[in-house]
């Protein structure tokens, strides 16, 4: 059974609907040129660049940073890759993905807070979100695989 559309499109809007944008392009154009990493004090350039965008959200924006920095830590000692840093359009999947973990387990307030209403998310319905989020993202930078 087939995931609805309205499920997948309005996390797309949402997330991009969250930092002030109404498409990805625009988006992308604040955060192509960020360089990739960490400053002195652990934190990523791109949360510096998406705080600007959405100050009121610092708090929370600073603790998802904190998380995909650990993600990346993980991952440059999983392959041996001291300097491995993630691109701009890796590090929103990640981070579209820790702000919707961390509202899916309170979809009331999703609801409330977005004027919608969508029924809780199946684990098959998770495992092709994943799927359709990362495809469009490798499609906005025009990656294919």
């Amino acid at each position: 059974m087939d995931m609805k559309p309205e499920k997948h499109l309005v996390l797309s809007r949402f997330f991009l609907n969250l930092f002030g944008f109404d498409d990805f392009n625009k988006l992308r154009e604040k955060l192509k040129d960020t360089q990739e990493g960490y400053d002195s004090t652990g934190r990523s350039y791109f949360v510096d660049v998406l705080i600007g965008l959405k100050s009121e959200w610092e708090d929370a924006l600073l603790g998802y940073d904190e998380a995909i920095r650990e993600y990346v830590e993980k991952l440059r000692r999983n392959r041996r890759q001291p300097n491995f840093n993630l691109k701009y359009f890796q590090y929103l999947a990640v981070l579209f993905s820790e702000i919707f973990l961390d509202r899916y387990y309170n979809v009331e307030k999703f609801n409330s807070e977005n004027r919608t209403k969508i029924n809780p998310f199946t684990e098959e319905d998770l495992k092709k979100l994943a799927s359709k989020h990362l495809t469009f993202l490798c499609r906005k930078v025009k990656l294919n695989f």
